[in-house]
C-alpha cells in the first residue's frame, strides 16, 4: 500500500504540465518572504524540488524565480534556513546550464560568505565564463586573511579540493603554496584552550579551561583531532576539518606534478603533517578514559599511517625518520589482535617504502599472513582489505595464506586474478573444496 502511494506521488509529479509549474513558481514568488505564509512556500518548494527530479525532462522555471533562489542562497538568511537549503537542492537539479539564465553575476562576487554560500552551485555549473578562474585568486586570499568564520573557510576549502579532484591544472603553482602554508598554520596554531559555552552568560569570567587528551589529562601539545573539549573553538574545527580533508588535498594536487616538483611546492606542509602526525601517534597509545573513544583513535591510526605514506612519496628524504616510527607502531599493533585490520596500512606503507631504507619487510609480512591472519581471517572487514591489498599489489606480492578458503563467494572476480599468484601444492584442495 505504501510502495504503491509513493509510486503514484511520484507519477503525478511525472506528469505535472508546464502551466502548474508556472502557477507553483509564481506561488512561491509570492509567498517566499511572508513570514506568515511560511509554511505555503515550504510545501510549493518541496513540490517542485520533487517535481524537477521526478520528470524525465527538464521543467523551465522562470528567470525571475530563479535569480530569487540564487539571492536566497547566496544570503543564507538564518532565519529561512530550511527554504535557503530547499532552493540550493533546486537549483542544482536543474544545472549545469546557460549561466545567465542563473542571473549569477559569477565573475564579479566580492563577498566571502557569498561565495561559500554558492559553492555548491559553482561546483555544479562548471567553468562558465571563466567563473572558477575569477573566484581562485579570491578563495586564497580570503582564507589567507583568516578573519572568515569556520562554517565559511571550510566551504571554501572543500571547493578547492573539488576543483583539485578534476581540474587540478586550473590551481597555479602559487595558490597551491598560499593554501599550504594557510593549512600549515591550522595545524599547528590551534588554540589548546576550551569555547566557552555558548548557551550561559556568566558574569564572573573563569579562566578557560584547557582541552584534554584522550585519557582525561589536560593538553600541553599541539591541538589534533584527538585532543577532547566539551566546546571547541573556530581554529580548533577547522584543525580538525583540515585533517581530514588533508590527504585528498595533498594527493590531488601532487598527482600530476613531478616528484621534484612536488617536494618544492608540498616542502613545508609535508614536515608540518609528519609532525601533526606523530603527535597523533602519540596519542593513540594512550589508554582512553571513555572506552568509546578507541574507535576514534582507530579511525585517526588509519589516517594518519595513510598519510605519513603519502608524503613519504612526495619527498623520500622523510623516509628514514617516519619508518622507524612506523615500525614502532607496528610492534605495537601486534600486541592487540583487534587492531589486525590496522595493519594493513602499515604493510602497505613497508612495501612502498623498504627500499629506500634498505630494510627487509618479509619478516613483517610473514607475521601478518602466517599469525595475524590466523586470529582475524574469518572477519569479513580484515578478509576485504586483505584481499584488495593483495590485488593492488600483486606484482610484489605473493604470500599464501588461507583469506579465500573462508570467503570464496565474496571475491570470485579478485580470486581468479591472485589465484595464479597465490596457488601452492598445500593449499590448492583447500580453495577448490571451498567452491
Amino acid at each position: 500500500m505504501a510502495l504503491s502511494s509513493i509510486e503514484n506521488i511520484f507519477l503525478q509529479a511525472r506528469e505535472t504540465s508546464q502551466e502548474d509549474i508556472d502557477r507553483i513558481c509564481s506561488g512561491i514568488l509570492e509567498n517566499l518572504y511572508d513570514p506568515e505564509k511560511s509554511g505555503e512556500c515550504m510545501n510549493q518548494l518541496r513540490k517542485l524540488y520533487l517535481i524537477i527530479h521526478a520528470s524525465s525532462t527538464q521543467p523551465c522555471l522562470t528567470k525571475n524565480l530563479v535569480g530569487t533562489m540564487v539571492n536566497m542562497v547566496e544570503a543564507m538568511d538564518p532565519g529561512k534556513t530550511k527554504e535557503c537549503l530547499l532552493c540550493q537542492k533546486i537549483l542544482t537539479g536543474i544545472l549545469p546550464g546557460d549561466e545567465k539564465d542563473l542571473g549569477m553575476e559569477t565573475g564579479i562576487k566580492n563577498n566571502a560568505t557569498e561565495v561559500a554560500n554558492c559553492a555548491l552551485i559553482y561546483l555544479i555549473q562548471g567553468d562558465k565564463e571563466k567563473c572558477w578562474t575569477c573566484l581562485l585568486p579570491k578563495i586564497e586570499k580570503w582564507l589567507s586573511s583568516q578573519n572568515i568564520e569556520f562554517d565559511v573557510q571550510s566551504k571554501l576549502l572543500s571547493f578547492l579540493i573539488a576543483i583539485s579532484l578534476e581540474h587540478q591544472s586550473m590551481l597555479k603553482k602559487g595558490q597551491i603554496e598560499s593554501v599550504n602554508a594557510y593549512v600549515c598554520d591550522v595545524l599547528v596554531k590551534a588554540s589548546l584552550k576550551q569555547a566557552p559555552n555558548p548557551y550561559t552568560i556568566n558574569p564572573f569570567k573563569k579562566e578557560q579551561t584547557m582541552v584534554t587528551e584522550v585519557d582525561g589529562t589536560p593538553s600541553r601539545n599541539i591541538f589534533t583531532v584527538l585532543n577532547i573539549g566539551q566546546y571547541y573553538t573556530e581554529d580548533q574545527m577547522m584543525n580538525i576539518f583540515c585533517f581530514s580533508t588533508l590527504y585528498k588535498w595533498i594527493y590531488n594536487c601532487s598527482k600530476e606534478e613531478g616528484r621534484e616538483t612536488a617536494k618544492s611546492i608540498f616542502h613545508n606542509l609535508v614536515g608540518k603533517t609528519i609532525d601533526y602526525c606523530f603527535r597523533i601517534l602519540d596519542q593513540c597509545e594512550r589508554k582512553p578514559k571513555i572506552p568509546s573513544d578507541v574507535e576514534l583513535q582507530n579511525s585517526c591510526l588509519l589516517e594518519t599511517i595513510n598519510l605519513l605514506d603519502l608524503v613519504c612519496k612526495i619527498d623520500e628524504g622523510q623516509v628514514a625518520r617516519v619508518y622507524q616510527e612506523i615500525r614502532r607502531q607496528h610492534n605495537r599493533l601486534l600486541q592487540d589482535f583487534s587492531k589486525t585490520r590496522l595493519m594493513i596500512p602499515v604493510l602497505q606503507f613497508f612495501l612502498n617504502h623498504s627500499r629506500t631504507v634498505a630494510h627487509d619487510p618479509h619478516d613483517v609480512f610473514r607475521q601478518y599472513f602466517h599469525k595475524s591472519l590466523s586470529w582475524g581471517f574469518k572477519d569479513t572487514a580484515i578478509a576485504f582489505d586483505t584481499v584488495m591489498f593483495i590485488l593492488d599489489n600483486l606484482e610484489t606480492l605473493c604470500d599464501d595464506n588461507t583469506i579465500l578458503t573462508w570467503n570464496p563467494r565474496s571475491f570470485v572476480s579478485e580470486f581468479c586474478e591472485i589465484l595464479p599468484a597465490l596457488m601452492s601444492l598445500h593449499l590448492q584442495l583447500r580453495y577448490f573444496t571451498s567452491y
